[in-house]
């Protein structure tokens, strides 16, 4: 099915419910009126449904329906916050890969220098086709000394530092502190 005949075939089913709600609701109305049926909101025990009342029974549906039907963005918007929190709460719960078993609590003074030996490091969420961001990286990083990590877009730069706070674990080759 082509999308104008999708479209026709809404509007058509559209029109009709709303025709057959008109319909529907004067048919219902006029049987209540024929019929003499008692009117349970009115203060007189005799009073019975008349023109008036079916009315007011109609636009008042009718402006109930339109007002749940211009609620339903609000609904797509508070399930769109439901699905967006629920994956923000397992990026915040979810168990780190980097962990430091020994003593986590332990915070490190550097003396001497950061060494990296024969770093490879690849991010996790990269594709297998793509290359490596260091491959076999050696270089000191000397304590008390200002150092510039320097190179084009892609090259590593940022790696390096997130490799040293241990936001990653290098593939292979080692990050050491004093040695």
């Amino acid at each position: 099915m082509k999308q104008s005949e999708t479209y026709a075939l809404m509007v058509g089913l559209m029109k009709f419910s709303i025709f057959f709600f008109y319909t529907y609701s004067l048919y219902v109305g006029s049987w209540f009126i024929q019929n003499r049926v008692p009117n349970p909101t009115k203060d007189d025990p005799n009073a019975v449904y008349d023109f008036k009342t079916v009315i007011q029974t109609i636009i008042a549906l009718i402006t109930g329906f339109v007002c749940l039907i211009s609620a339903l963005p609000n609904v797509q918007a508070i399930v769109s916050a439901k699905t967006l929190g629920a994956l923000i709460f397992e990026v915040i719960e979810r168990d780190p890969l980097v962990k430091n078993k020994e003593n986590p609590s332990k915070i490190i003074s550097l003396k001497e220098a950061i060494h990296f030996d024969n770093v490879t490091f690849k991010y996790p969420t990269s594709l297998p086709e793509h290359k490596p961001v260091l491959i076999d990286a050696s270089f000191k990083i000397e304590a008390g000394k200002a150092t510039a990590i320097v190179g084009p877009s892609g090259s590593g730069k940022s790696t390096i530092v997130q490799l040293v706070e241990r936001f990653y674990d290098p593939r292979s080759g080692s990050v050491n502190f004093d040695n």
